[in-house]
């Protein structure tokens, strides 16, 4: 807090203006500075942020045939927003949302953009969750993961048995299963290590999703889902 002086005949500033608040305190005038809270990123976000600032070095470091590739391709590589509608994306969008798509997969980047091919179809969903005896399975069939992609299962916490879950924003990435693995194991103890608590969340159920996501170009195939009773 500080006392301030004005020379004759200026008017006295009253309010806050640019980050300090200027007002009478008994019979002077003062100034107090406000503190203008500080957003810190959290570990997450400087991680996502420093990804987005790879990817998009990466596209600078392509030369103009790499570049094109994107851009032509972009027309068969429509996006759908929130509303269902369909829109396009430029080159460039293209290369950072596939090379992002394959990064966080473990997969390596592409320079080119490959022409658009169909991903394999989900054909059928299993979730068994019993907190009881520590287990949970969930698989998407064909059990196999096809070649040329991988398999990537979300899942939500335990949910009342009203609530129904049908955003992936209400999820998180449990496993990535690459080509050619057959699909099992007990994934409990995977589940509480990434999502939380299971055991207790008797008459709970929990939501999974399954989606491919393909190796050639990083795009990533409809979500598949199933929502089960824990037992």
């Amino acid at each position: 807090m500080a006392k301030y002086l004005l020379t004759f005949g200026t008017d006295r500033i009253a309010g806050s203006r640019g980050g300090a608040t200027f007002q009478k305190a008994g019979v002077t005038y003062v100034i107090r500075k406000r503190s203008v809270p500080v957003q810190k990123h959290s570990e997450l976000q400087s991680a996502k942020q420093n990804q987005f600032a790879s990817v998009n070095q990466n596209w600078r470091k392509l030369n103009t045939t790499e570049k094109d590739s994107f851009a032509d391709e972009a027309v068969n590589y429509p996006r759908v927003n929130s509303f269902g509608d369909q829109y396009l994306i430029n080159g460039q969008q293209l290369q950072s949302s596939t090379n992002i798509n394959l990064q966080e997969n473990s997969l390596p980047q592409i320079t080119t953009m490959p022409p658009a091919a169909s991903l394999p179809v989900i054909t059928d969903e299993i979730l068994i969750a019993d907190a009881t005896l520590s287990e949970l399975s969930i698989q998407f069939e064909p059990v196999i993961v096809p070649a040329g992609v991988s398999l990537q299962i979300f899942a939500s916490r335990p949910h009342s048995p009203g609530r129904v879950i049908n955003s992936v924003n209400d999820l998180q990435l449990l496993v990535t299963w690459p080509a050619g693995i057959v699909q099992g194991g007990n994934l409990f103890s995977i589940y509480e290590s990434i999502i939380g608590p299971l055991s207790g969340a008797t008459g709970q159920r929990l939501t999974a999703f399954g989606r491919y996501i393909q190796h050639s170009s990083g795009q990533v195939g409809p979500f598949s889902q199933i929502s089960n009773p824990i037992v």
